[in-house]
C-alpha cells in the first residue's frame, strides 16, 4: 500500500511539474510577443514623429499655420 501511495504521490508531483514547466513556457513567449509589441510601438511612434515633422516642414514652405 505504501508503494501505491508513494507512486501516487510520485505521479502527482510529476503531473504539476509538468503543469509548471508549461505554464514557464508560455509565460516566457508571452514575454517574447510582448517586448516584440513594444518594439514595434516605438517604431511607430517613432515614425510618427518624423511624418509630424515632415508635413510641419511641408506646409510651412506653403504658408500654412496650423498652430
Amino acid at each position: 500500500m505504501s508503494r501505491d501511495t508513494y507512486e501516487g504521490v510520485r505521479s502527482f508531483l510529476s503531473s504539476e511539474q509538468e503543469d509548471a514547466d508549461a505554464l514557464t513556457a508560455r509565460v516566457a513567449a508571452l514575454e517574447r510577443v510582448n517586448q516584440e509589441l513594444l518594439e514595434r510601438v516605438r517604431r511607430f511612434e517613432r515614425e510618427r514623429s518624423e511624418i509630424k515633422l515632415r508635413l510641419g516642414r511641408l506646409l510651412a514652405r506653403m504658408g500654412v499655420d496650423l498652430g
